[in-house]
């Protein structure tokens, strides 16, 4: 979820999209309280130095607070949008609605610092590059049952501030409908290349960090990459390098693959490690297959079938193993080998080099600590839920209710490490944490508690 080449994109700016969600938290055994904000706050990250507010006092606004001592550093007003936000340590990410006349898909990126923004840009991010100099975004076209037949591939005026360049040699021809990849640098927004893709194109990025297959894009934000693959819905398979959108590769899938699309696929593509992973459903056998390929070349390594059905399936990643779930147990697969290692009756929700958070089936108010290596379960934390990530990566915040209290820690997923960080008054429903710093979010009233870590 979290990677060391990432933390260069984060500490540079905060990239916001719009709208979102926060969370709340009291102080005590522990926990000396910093700042509580206001009611109703739409969305919040924490990093080390700063706490990023969005929502409040107006919908819109992101203010940033020192955690030091809570005062505000910068406020900035009307950010463009209204969707739902996700965030890591310094990037807020979300996902508005793609018809023209309901929003503008709008990417503002801001200093971190000072909150001047730097530029915006229509488009939903995708990932960012190795070197974090490039933002890789997706322009979405005018989709059907759009009346107001407004390109949103195009930025509002003045958004970029380099305009478009043309799109890379052999790229298809664009037209309205069409989503575009734009690639723009970090520090001024500038396009570099564009390519365009049909909107039921799937796109995969492939993990700066091939070593480990965390490279899988999840809720919690933006992946650093070191290649790009497209699935169009005719089949077509490619290998894109973020540099220049060029192709690296091109292959045709069979007919199966035609099904793919960007909202439901039946194929579905996974970056796991130094393998990307093809997973396709068969037909009539209430099972999926799975097919590893070299990330670049596109060439087939491997193939296992495993019986789970296909439109229940979700993708982990698991230490250096893929974790196949769906929709009672998990398989793990190596994805180097297509071995499977292990299989577990319940789902695992995150994981680190050595440590899987898991749960049961149905689900309880207990969480399971399996070992990624063995599938071994390892300890039993009852009555403990996990309600958020904690920097730096492979780390999440736990919360245990007792009577009207709470009381948190922060489980370490490569080291096994869990340390109790204190408890408060009241219920909570998502936290994050940094170095010596927690806050969560009030069930109650959406307020955000932040705390220094005793």
């Amino acid at each position: 979820m979290y990677g060391a080449s990432r933390n260069r994109v984060r500490s540079a700016a905060v990239a916001v999209l719009a709208a979102g969600t926060l969370a709340g938290c009291g102080a005590q055994h522990g926990l000396a309280p910093v700042l509580q904000t206001a009611s109703g706050v739409a969305a919040f990250t924490l990093d080390n130095t700063a706490l990023y507010v969005v929502g409040v006092p107006a919908t819109g606004t992101v203010t940033a607070y020192r955690v030091q001592d809570g005062r505000q550093r910068w406020r900035v007003p009307d950010i463009p949008g209204t969707a739902g936000l996700t965030s890591t340590t310094a990037v807020l990410s979300g996902y508005p609605a793609r018809c023209a006349d309901d929003e503008d898909l709008t990417f503002t990126m801001l200093d971190a610092s000072t909150g001047a923004a730097r530029w915006r840009h229509a488009g939903t991010p995708v990932a960012a590059s190795a070197d974090g100099t490039r933002y890789l975004l997706r322009e979405h076209g005018t989709p059907s049952g759009c009346t107001g037949g407004t390109d949103m591939r195009a930025p509002d005026a003045g958004d970029s501030p380099a305009g478009t360049p043309p799109a890379p040699a052999g790229s298809a021809a664009a037209n309205p409908a069409d989503d575009r990849l734009v690639a723009l640098d970090t520090t001024t927004g500038a396009a570099s290349w564009t390519r365009p893709l049909d909107p039921s194109t799937v796109v995969v990025p492939i993990a700066a960090d091939s070593g480990s297959p965390a490279g899988m894009v999840t809720g919690s934000g933006v992946t650093t990459v070191s290649g790009l693959v497209t699935l169009a819905p005719d089949g077509r398979w490619q290998s894109l390098d973020p540099a220049t959108g060029l192709p690296r590769a091109t292959v045709e899938l069979p007919a199966a693959a035609t099904t793919a699309g960007a909202d439901s696929p039946s194929v579905r593509l996974v970056s796991a490690g130094r393998t990307l992973v093809l997973a396709a459903p068969l037909a009539g056998a209430g099972a999926v297959v799975l097919s590893g390929h070299d990330p670049v070349t596109l060439a087939p390594q491997w193939t296992v079938q495993l019986p789970l059905p296909s439109a229940d399936v979700v993708y982990q990643p698991c230490g250096n193993l893929l974790c196949v779930e769906g929709p009672d147990s998990t398989v793990a697969v190596d994805p180097a080998t297509g071995t499977v290692r292990w299989r577990l009756d319940g789902l695992v929700r995150q994981a680190g080099q050595r440590i899987a958070v898991a749960t049961q089936v149905p689900a309880t108010d207990s969480t399971r600590l399996v070992d990624v290596a063995t599938g071994r379960v390892t300890r039993t934390l009852a009555h403990s839920v996990v309600v958020g990530a904690a920097a730096p990566a492979a780390r999440l915040v736990l919360s245990r209710m007792d009577g009207g209290r709470t009381t948190f820690s922060v489980l370490d997923l490569d080291t096994g490490d869990l340390r109790e960080a204190g408890d408060a008054t009241g219920r909570y429903d998502s936290c994050q944490a940094g170095t010596g710093y927690l806050a969560c979010r009030a069930t109650d009233s959406a307020a955000i508690h932040l705390w220094r870590i005793r």
